[in-house]
């Protein structure tokens, strides 16, 4: 590489030094004028500042002191880098204004020459639309200004347009001096002498006419931009003088050679380190962890994860995979344990129904028996309550192994709440208010619905064995409907509450645990969903959203 570069270098760059000193000048000056630019563009955008305002606006149709004085004061001057601030109205008739002289940090005032300039050039003033703006040089007998105008508008940036705001500082020595110091080019202005001399001017190779480049003597060479006034006529000219690079070419050269010539050998060095130490070295530990992994077979192991780049994030990629797997695995064998259930459920309930019903006809005809004692009448009675409990067992479980299907019919959730209530014993120390209306429609499986609205409000019931209330509201929004059961119970804790919907998870002394977890899938069937909220010793509060158009016909888990 060294060898290449030293002949690249003597083939290319020894006969290209002229041609590299323009074009070096040529960027610096263009380097120049988009600095210049970007000064426009700040000036420009502080005057936005000034000129999207209410209070500009309220100044320049009635000139009232308080802005003056409270906003003409040397700290704006400062704090915006400008010698004049002028406000014309939009007859451009000059408002008020004030000058500050920003060496000796003193009022000063505004020059007639600038007024007569401003007020008489329309384009300066006439600014017909509230994107309107000018930003440009102008020669004044002083000497030259920086200048930018906008239309005044409110804070909103809204008309009509009352008139016309004007920044501008002038482009004097401190303002190159502050130029050059940004860019580290020694630069000078000059005024523009129409049918100067330009014999030693030579090609600059620009698209730009107005750089051109100049050969002072054999140490320096000057880059030149002519500027243009607002009206497009050149008044100014920024010089930049730079260094002639021809006669530090070949000791630049030596010392590139030299330089790349170590650099590349440490390079080669620390890169064969670096990639040992940071990258070879923790693949190999990544790919022993994985291999590790792979041997496991009692439970997820994970990578640990260091640092904070590539190599860390595929460690957490490859946790997180890890972490899903794990939890599919688990779905999978619920799903399984479920579906086993499903199934054991079906035999049972099949084999278990004759049995029940014989012992429920039986304990009938018995307790007829015009010879059976009151204590008799009683077992009997017990015996019929759980054959009916029993019964209840079954058909949970054959509700739980089925699909469920839905027969839609139109109704709503006043109508629903009052069926449901009137077949549900509700205890007198226990008030139930129901606040349900009979809008909007809904096409529901009625029969299912009042199943889990029943199972709602048997579980308030149960959780309020010393009287409480039990609040049935309706809400609404764009596309749901909302049945919420609040009750004043005991309430649950989170991790019963997050369990509550889980086949065989109950809390009662009685029960397979399936009932919440059946009027949940009757939900879901409808395209709907619950949610509970509880908070021990307050009580429970089941929400029931069920979307105003079903078309669903039913769900098709096992």
């Amino acid at each position: 590489m060294v060898v290449v570069l030293h002949t690249i270098a003597n083939t290319l760059l020894s006969n290209s030094y002229q041609q590299l000193e323009h074009k070096e000048a040529i960027q610096t000056i263009e380097q120049v004028q988009s600095q210049l630019v970007s000064q426009y563009s700040v000036l420009d955008s502080k005057l936005r500042d000034w000129g999207i305002w209410d209070d500009s606006y309220q100044f320049v149709q009635d000139n009232n002191s308080n802005f003056r004085q409270a906003n003409l004061v040397p700290s704006s001057f400062v704090s915006t880098g400008v010698n004049f601030i002028l406000f014309l109205n939009s007859n451009g008739t000059y408002v008020n204004g004030m000058g500050f002289d920003q060496v000796n940090m003193t009022e000063m005032p505004v020059p007639q020459s600038l007024l007569t300039l401003v007020t008489t050039d329309s384009r300066i003033w006439n600014l017909k639309d509230i994107n309107d703006s000018l930003t440009g040089v102008v020669l004044l007998p002083q000497g030259p200004l920086i200048l930018a105008s906008r239309p005044i508008l409110t804070s909103l940036g809204q008309g009509p347009i009352p008139g016309t705001i004007i920044f501008a500082r002038y482009f004097d020595q401190q303002y190159v001096g502050s130029m050059s110091t940004t860019l580290e080019v020694p630069l000078n202005l000059t005024l523009f002498k129409s049918g100067q001399d330009q014999g030693t001017i030579q090609s600059s190779n620009s698209t730009l006419s107005s750089i051109y480049v100049q050969t002072l003597n054999t140490n320096e060479i000057a880059g030149h931009d002519v500027i243009d006034d607002i009206n497009g006529q050149p008044i100014l000219v920024l010089t930049a003088i730079l260094s002639d690079t021809n006669t530090q070419g070949i000791v630049t050269e030596n010392y590139v050679d030299l330089s790349v010539g170590v650099a590349s050998v440490a390079f080669s060095v620390v890169m064969l380190l670096l990639m040992e130490r940071f990258v070879l070295s923790r693949l190999e530990k990544l790919d022993t962890d994985v291999m590790k992994i792979g041997e496991q077979t009692d439970s997820i192991m994970k990578l640990p994860i260091s640092g904070d780049d590539e190599m860390a994030s595929l460690s957490t990629s490859i946790n997180a995979m890890l972490t899903e797997i794990d939890k599919q695995t688990v779905q999978v064998l619920k799903s399984e344990r479920f579906s086993a259930i499903g199934e054991l459920a079906t035999m049972v309930a099949h084999d278990l129904r004759n049995p029940l019903q014989g012992i429920a006809n039986a304990a009938f005809y018995l307790k007829r028996s015009p010879t059976i004692s009151d204590k008799e009448k009683e077992m009997l009675t017990l015996i019929q309550e759980d054959v009916r409990y029993s019964n209840k067992i079954v058909s949970d479980l054959l509700d739980f192994s089925r699909n469920i299907r839905l027969e839609l019919t139109e109704t709503n959730p006043q109508r629903l709440m009052r069926e449901t209530l009137s077949m549900v014993t509700v205890p007198e120390d226990v008030l139930v208010k129901d606040e349900t209306e009979a809008s909007p429609t809904l096409k529901l499986d009625t029969d299912k619905i009042k199943r889990v609205f029943i199972n709602m409000i048997n579980n308030a019931i149960d959780a309020m064995p010393d009287g409480g209330s039990l609040l049935i509201q309706e809400r609404r929004t764009d596309h749901w409907v909302d049945i919420v059961f609040a009750d004043s119970g005991a309430g649950m804790t989170k991790e019963v509450s997050d369990k509550i919907f889980t086949p065989l998870f109950t809390t009662k002394a009685k029960g397979m645990g399936f009932g919440l977890s059946i009027c949940k899938r009757m939900i879901e069937a409808h395209g709907g969903k619950i949610s509970v909220e509880s908070t021990p010793g307050k009580g429970t509060t089941f929400t029931i959203s069920l979307p105003l158009n079903v078309d669903s016909k039913g769900d098709d888990k096992s």
